[in-house]
Parts: C-alpha cells; structure tokens; sequence
C-alpha cells in the first residue's frame, strides 16, 4: 500500500532538513512525500526542489502563498496514495512512525490511526531531555469517540493516518484559517469513519518555538477564525446526536483559552464579552451529571466566576500567569 506524506511547507529553512529527513528514513518505504511549498521568501523552495532530485518518492508542489490549509488542500489533490499522513515542516517524526500507523489500521479493520505528541523546545534538543517514554495501550473510538477526544489526542492532522477517500466529497470548508482548522476537518473526516485507533506511543515529534503559531501573542485574526471554525464544526453535528455535548465541551475549552489569552495579553479586550457568553452557555451540560466525564469541578467552577464575578475570574488567570510564567 502507498502512503501519501503531505508536508506544507513555509520560510522553514531552519528546520526542513531535518523534517524531510525524519520521513525519507522511514522503515516503511512506499512513500509518496509531497512537499508544498506555499510561496516562501526564505531557501525553503531551493531545498524542496534538492530533495526532490536526490529522492524520487518525493514531489515538490510551488504555489502562491495561501496558508497552512490551502497547502494541505494542494497536497490532496496531488495525492495518489492509499493513505494520507500529514507533517508540518518544523516538526520530525520518529523513523518507525508511519510503520507503526500503517499497522495500527490494518491489525484493527480502522480507518484512521493516531499516535501521541512528544512536545520538543530547543532547550530539550541542546540537553538532550526526551520526554518520549510511555506505555504502548491503544483505545478503540467510534465517532462520538472521537468527537469527545476532539480536544486531546483527536485534535491535529499530524500524527494520523488516514485512509484516503475519508477526504471524498467533504463540504466546502474555508482554506484561509490560521488557527484551529485542524479540529474542523478532522470533525468533518470523522464522520465518514467507523473506527479510530490511537496508540499512547509517542512518535511524532512537536517543535515548539517563537515562530509557531500559537506562540504568538493573540490577534483578532486568530480569535474570528477559532470561533468561526467551531462554528462551521457546529454546522455539521446534529444537536440530538450524543456527540453534540462534546462538541459543547470542545467549543467551550476553545472559548476559554481564547479568553485566558486575551486576559493574560490585554489585548483585544473588546471581545471579552461575548466570548465570556459563549462559556457561560455551556452550563446546561456542564452541570449535567451525565457529561462529567469530560466538564470537570474545574470547568463549573470557571463557568460560576464568570456568571457572578468576572472580575476575580480574570485574576485568577492572572495570579496563575505569575505562578506559571504564562
């Protein structure tokens, strides 16, 4: 079976090497690595087009700069494997990763495999801290499943392995947003799944650093397309579905970290409001005993300073700020 590796790729001359060189090593060698580049200023094209010539699983895809999603967009229409990974290119995946995926979906009849995040910073890569370790337990989810784990595990693209005609005939979903456009395809791939199976193994490497982009300091870019996203999410779960309380969850937890940010930043304090009122809508299933599986004490409690005293929920994000140092 081909396996399709979609790599956007954006002024990354920094990392791509080592990215590029994480995928062509794979143990499981019948690869289609699609490398976007989405209009760079930097080397970026130049090292594209090098790798291509000296690998010839990989293809080099140059387009006008459009965004993370138009590049994954490029990359599946390209595509000609039977399933579809996708990498980001400050990012780099173990070299047993898309074996392990592959295998995780034939050995359980699944359409979707996932593996855990080993979240990286520059300080562990120069002291060689590795956070790696974990057991090798696998869950079986459904849709509602997945739907619930939105916010976990289930969120990114990354990390996944994808059947391909998952992504046949999906909706007309925007390509221009700069945050949480993973959660929004994926929910929409989801429905056209039976079965995902995720492993706790930790294979795919996250680089964090001052050029990612939740790293950035909040924008109102970033808040209209976050709460657009959950919105078009919205759109395609029924409300009596099982899965639409989970959906309340996953928008709520966006809403507040959406809020925190504004808050911790002081920034865009004009939308303070009605994103507050979105959280506090969420309290006919967060105070349902039936959801308690996923809104905890700390939830209700967060929901409760908002309605009576939003003053001293907002220095409570403060004083943890200090504490945290973030």
């Amino acid at each position: 079976m081909k396996i399709s590796v979609i790599v956007p790729v954006y002024n990354v001359e920094k990392y791509l090497d080592r990215c590029v060189s994480s995928i062509v090593n794979q143990t499981y060698k019948n690869l289609e690595i699609i490398l976007i580049d989405d209009g760079s200023a930097d080397t970026s094209p130049a090292l594209c087009d090098n790798w291509a010539h000296h690998d010839d699983r990989i293809r080099v895809i140059h387009k006008n700069n459009g965004g993370v999603s138009s590049a994954r967009n490029a990359g599946l229409q390209s595509a000609t494997g039977d399933f579809i990974t996708f990498v980001d290119s400050d990012d780099w995946i173990e070299l047993d990763m898309i074996d392990k995926l592959f295998s995780l979906i034939t050995e359980n009849n699944a359409q979707i495999s996932c593996i855990d995040f080993n979240s990286v910073s520059s300080y562990d890569i120069d002291n060689g801290v590795n956070d790696a370790s974990c057991d090798d337990g696998i869950e079986i989810l459904n849709y509602v499943g997945m739907i619930k784990h939105l916010t976990d595990r289930c969120c990114y693209l990354c990390g996944k392995l994808y059947c391909k005609y998952l992504f046949d005939n999906l909706p007309n979903l925007p390509d221009n947003l700069s945050v949480s456009e993973d959660a929004m395809l994926n929910c929409y791939v989801f429905k056209n799944a039976e079965k995902m199976v995720v492993s706790n193994l930790k294979k795919y490497n996250y680089f964090r650093h001052c050029e990612s982009v939740l790293s950035g300091c909040i924008t109102y870019k970033m808040i209209d397309d976050s709460r657009n996203a959950y919105k078009i999410i919205e759109n395609g779960i029924e409300r009596s579905s099982s899965a639409f309380p989970y959906h309340v969850f996953n928008r709520m937890c966006n809403n507040l970290f959406l809020l925190n940010s504004i808050i911790r930043n002081n920034k865009c304090l004009d939308r303070y409001n009605e994103i507050k009122k979105d959280i506090i809508n969420a309290k006919e299933y967060a105070f349902n005993s039936n959801y308690s599986d996923v809104f905890k004490l700390k939830h209700r409690i967060g929901i409760v300073l908002l309605m009576i005293s939003p003053k001293l929920y907002n220095l409570s994000i403060l004083v943890r700020k200090r504490i945290r140092g973030y």
